[in-house]
């Protein structure tokens, strides 16, 4: 593959409002009281993790598979690259570390395939690790370069 076959990155003009404000709405469901079940809390911090990642657009992620590149979107999954109930789990145990797991909160365009094969990883493994073991080659779409080279 030629360095041109890869697009170039760019970041949503809104992108930084869209996880401004999901940051902001996560804040407020860990303030919300006993009167409001675990399980929606979850739901409500898991709808708000996919707004981040999704911030830039679905399919217009930093970081792609080299597989996943060459797909077309009826064959691509946008992974969380450190897994949502990792971080649902973590945000509800520490509120304090927010930022940190917001942070975490990258999407990965993969291969239906190689979709299947990082979930396998996600009981014993999270984040970039897990494409580590699944051997997953990701680029960087910012700044032009295979990520994964640096795993060896």
């Amino acid at each position: 593959m030629g360095k041109d076959a890869r697009p170039h990155w760019h970041e949503n003009a809104d992108a930084i409002a869209i996880v401004t404000s999901a940051t902001a709405a996560i804040r407020g469901v860990l303030r919300l009281g006993l009167d409001v079940c675990e399980e929606h809390k979850k739901s409500l911090i898991s709808r708000m993790l996919w707004k981040i990642t999704e911030a830039n657009g679905k399919y217009n992620t930093r970081y792609y598979s080299e597989k996943a590149l060459k797909a077309d979107n009826s064959n691509r999954r946008h992974d969380h690259v450190w897994t949502r109930k990792g971080m649902i789990e973590r945000v509800l145990e520490k509120p304090d570390n927010l930022k940190h797991e917001v942070q975490r909160a990258i999407g990965c365009i993969v291969t239906r395939s190689e979709h299947e094969t990082l979930a396998s990883f996600d009981a014993q493994s999270d984040g970039w690790d897990r494409y580590k073991k699944a051997k997953i080659k990701v680029w960087d779409l910012k700044e032009q370069r295979r990520i994964s080279d640096d795993w060896q």
